[in-house]
Formats: structure tokens, sequence, C-alpha cells
């Protein structure tokens, strides 16, 4: 048995760790261990096909002990997977930890390319009605997941911090950082507009969605989770949409090198209130500011498959191929052709 006082998370073989947290959580020991993500801040295992243990190293801030509580809080009313246990306290691991159960299916992201449009249009379907439940959950059994600071205060800051980083990044486009830096100047009072206040997952992509045989099966991942303004959900699902690519594994790639306009279609089919904020141009290309910066900075850096190491140089073509798609989403968020959203002028 693991000795729980002596765990190291970088040194200790992973079935040791897994042991100590299973002890930690009293729950007996049993055989098989897989893992199914490693890399950053997390460490995911599936134990026996029952459960799935997420391991955090705690530089998330307080995001991942955030998200056990959103999960707790909304369990029963939205489609999200049970926590058995959870420990935060790093007292007795060096580590955060979650042990939740696992829910039998596979992610969307690794079905999407074997449907046919009316399977895609069915799940897209699904998708919405969860996020409309997860919207419409009373905000007084969740306030206290709030933050102390506005809304619009915390989401300027962020622009404008991401903005100053930028023009000091030479890798970046000097003009579009002083175009965007106007943008931003001339329209951020638009993220002052009332706007209806929910719980946001803001990070919906494919691969944070369980399915099985047609149904879904639960959203994942609530680390970004927050009370946010009902059309920042959007801005997220509008630059996966346009860049499927950035979210899915290397070996997926091919199955996302273009935008999925009919996707941002169906989401527009099936939840026309995410579209009906006023200003709702304006305020999508400002929440899409550091996202599109982001696409510039990410660019320089290879995509880890298994087959190459970290520290490996990225490829010209590489290179080439993800500037392009850097300039390509710049110029279809502050294009005149914005799909689906309407191009009004800032009042």
């Amino acid at each position: 048995m693991a000795d729980i006082a002596n765990i190291d998370r970088n040194q200790d073989d992973p079935a040791e760790q897994i042991s100590a947290v299973l002890q930690l959580a009293g729950i007996s020991q049993v055989g098989k261990i897989e893992r199914i993500l490693s890399g950053g801040m997390n460490q995911v295992y599936i134990v026996d096909d029952e459960l799935v243990i997420r391991i955090n190293d705690g530089r998330d801030g307080r995001t991942f002990e955030r998200e056990s509580k959103i999960l707790k809080t909304i369990k029963g009313r939205v489609k999200v997977p049970e926590i058995v246990f959870s420990d935060f306290s790093q007292t007795q691991m060096p580590f955060d930890i979650m042990v939740l159960k696992r829910i039998p299916g596979q992610p969307l992201v690794s079905e999407w390319s074997t449907l046919n449009d009316s399977q895609r249009r069915v799940y897209i379907m699904r998708i919405c009605d969860e996020l409309r439940k997860l919207h419409g959950l009373p905000l007084g059994d969740i306030r206290e997941l709030g933050e102390e600071t506005p809304w619009a205060t915390r989401v300027e800051q962020y622009i404008e911090e991401c903005l100053e980083s930028a023009s000091q990044d030479e890798q970046i486009d000097h003009q579009i950082v002083l175009f965007l830096k106007e943008y931003f100047s001339v329209n951020k009072r638009e993220l002052q507009n009332p706007c209806q206040q929910v719980l946001t997952h803001n990070d919906i992509h494919f691969g944070n969605i369980l399915v099985s045989n047609g149904e879904l099966q639960a959203l994942l991942d609530f680390e970004y989770s927050g009370i946010c303004p009902i059309d920042f959900e959007l801005a997220k699902i509008i630059n996966f949409c346009f860049t499927p690519g950035q979210y899915v594994e290397k070996k997926l790639e091919r199955h996302y090198d273009k935008p999925m306009p009919d996707v941002l279609k169906w989401f527009m089919e099936f939840y026309p209130e995410l579209f009906q904020q006023r200003s709702l141009a304006v305020r999508q290309r400002l929440f899409l500011i550091p996202e599109i910066l982001w696409g510039f900075k990410v660019a320089y850096i290879p995509k880890v498959s298994s087959d190459r190491d970290r520290s490996d140089a990225i490829s010209p073509e590489e290179l080439i191929q993800k500037l392009q798609m850097a300039y390509d989403r710049f110029h279809y968020v502050f294009g005149e052709q914005f799909p689906h959203i309407k191009n009004e002028a800032s009042p």
C-alpha cells in the first residue's frame, strides 16, 4: 500500500499516486489504471472503468476547487459527472484531488467525423438543451461561486493585459495589435451593457461533450465556468467553430482543419437567445481579442504528439499554416460578413 505521507507528485509512479489517492478516499484498492491525460497542471486516470481520478498541482489558483463546488451544486439539474471524493487542502497529498464516477461514452470529438449532418444536428440540439438548463439555474443557488470584482471590470482588465503583453511580443503582428488596441479603446464601453447574468460553462467544444448512442451523456470540465453574461458563452463557441483544430489532439487534426459554419448555424437554430444581445457583434469581437492574440502566439509553439518531443522546433510548414489560421481568424471576426452575427455599429 502506498505511503501517503511520502508521495511526491513529480517522482512517484502513477500507480503509487493513484493507490494513495484511493486510500485517502477510503476506496478499496483496485486493478487496472489507465492514464488518459498528462500535461500542464492536470493528470487524469480511469480506474477499473468505474472511476475517473483528476489530479491537479494547484497552480491554477482555485479553479479546480471551484469546479468541484459547481459540479456538486448543479448535479441532478444538468448532465455532469458525480463527485465521490475531493480534497484541496494539500495537507495529506501534495496535489489537489477529484474522484468522479465514470460515465460510459466517448467525447464527441472522437465521433464527429463519422456522423452525417442529421446526426450532427441532433447532437448540437442536445448541447443547446443542456446549456439552457445550465443558464437557467437560479443565481441564488450559485451566487457564492461569483467573484467580488464586477464581471465587466475583470474582463476589461484581462483584455488590457493581453493587449499590453502582445505589444511587447515581437512574434505578434504589430499592426494587428495596434488595430485591436484602437478597437478596444473605442468600444470597451459595450462591456458595460446590461445583459442577463447566468452560470456559463465557458469552454464548450467537442472534447468536453460526452456522448453515447446518439445521446449526450454529460458536459465535462467546468474549470473555466463562472457567472457571466449569457453572450460570453457564445464567444467561446464561435472560436471553436472557426478554429476547431486547436481543440483536438494532433491525431484528429485532419478532421478539424476547416471552420465549421454549420455548427454555428445549428447553435443559432436551437439556442437563438445566445444571439440576441444588444451590440452583439461588437461585444463578440471584444471577447475574442485574447483568442486572436493567442492564435499568433501559439503559432510558434509546436503541437506535441506521442512521436514528437516538446523541445522539437516547429517546422516552417506548420508555422505558415498556423500563422495563416491566426490571420484568417482575425479577418473572420473583423470582416464585413461575421457569420450569423448582425454587424451593427457601436452606438
